[in-house]
């Protein structure tokens, strides 16, 4: 259930274009998510090298784009999922969610980690609630922590639309 959750949290996030636009900038805090030996980042193409590196999917699901022309596509793999659209005819990532606390963001926060040490990695959230804490990672990234009580359930790096 808090995988479906999650990855219609995602969905509707990037269909739905919500959040608010903000131009900060975060020296250290970077959109990439190390999964496994592949370095995946949000904004980039999803390569075949990169499909091939990261192994079957659990399964892939097509929807049509709210945002762009033609298909949105969720590769769901053990731990994470990656969502594109088509950017001049490759697959472009607009979401990372990661599951598993296997995913640790470039800061060691992973999930099942407690909201004091999101805090102490990454100080106040820019959009801090009782669910979510959204820190604008770059001017067109963001990172969520979603929250279970204060422990991280699900981690997700979103591109803004």
């Amino acid at each position: 259930m808090k995988r479906f959750f999650a990855l219609a949290l995602a969905m509707a996030l990037l269909l739905c274009g919500c959040g608010k636009e903000n131009k900060k900038e975060e020296g250290g805090s970077k959109a990439a998510v190390k999964l496994g030996d592949t370095t995946v980042t949000v904004g980039e193409t999803l390569t075949a090298e990169m499909k091939t590196a990261l192994g079957e999917p659990v399964s892939v699901e097509e929807a049509p784009s709210c945002h762009f022309e033609g298909m949105d596509t969720v590769y769901r793999y053990d731990g994470f999922s990656i969502q594109t659209y088509r950017k001049e005819d490759a697959d472009a990532i607009a979401v990372i969610t990661v599951e598993s606390a296997d995913y640790p963001t470039d800061k060691g926060i992973k999930v099942g980690d407690n909201l004091d040490a999101v805090m102490d990695a990454y100080g106040e959230a820019d959009e801090p609630t009782n669910y979510y804490w959204v820190y604008n990672l770059t001017d067109k990234v963001t990172l969520t922590f979603e929250l279970d009580g204060d422990k991280v359930a699900t981690i997700l790096y979103e591109e803004k639309v």
